[in-house]
């Protein structure tokens, strides 16, 4: 399963802690460059699938859109569930907008959060951009 998180509009930042199986990687990139990375790293660093023209096989995406209201740094909002994938546990403080685009037939939802405090304790790696 793959999938596109973009957080639209936050007013204050906001954390997401990917909770995904060890074997899967996380690919951070600002969402004015979504596209242009697939279309580079589409079965290459985006996969499997193993060949870029299978990768466009997944086609339609469906997007799903959420709003959140952050309750600050310590307590995770919600938890943003991606079927077969994982899911995402957002932080943040104030109003925030995310969008989720995933295959056709993907199930997407938002839940009260499993584990509202891995954030606040440090349990999570920072993405630097750096090795």
């Amino acid at each position: 399963v793959c999938a596109v998180l973009c957080v639209l509009c936050c007013v204050c930042c906001a954390v997401c802690v990917c909770c995904v199986c060890a074997l899967h990687q996380i690919h951070p990139t600002r969402s004015d460059n979504v596209a242009n990375f697939i279309d580079k790293h589409a079965g290459a660093l985006l996969s499997p699938p193993f060949d870029k023209e299978r990768f466009y096989d997944l086609r339609p995406f469906t997007t799903y859109r959420f709003k959140v209201k952050g309750t600050g740094f310590r307590h995770a909002a919600c938890d943003v569930v991606i079927a077969g994938l994982g899911w995402v546990s957002l932080t943040g403080s104030g109003p925030c907008e995310i969008e989720v685009s995933v295959p056709e037939g993907v199930s997407v939802h938002m839940r009260d959060p499993l584990l509202p405090f891995v954030h606040s304790k440090g349990k999570t790696a920072k993405f630097t951009g750096k090795r």
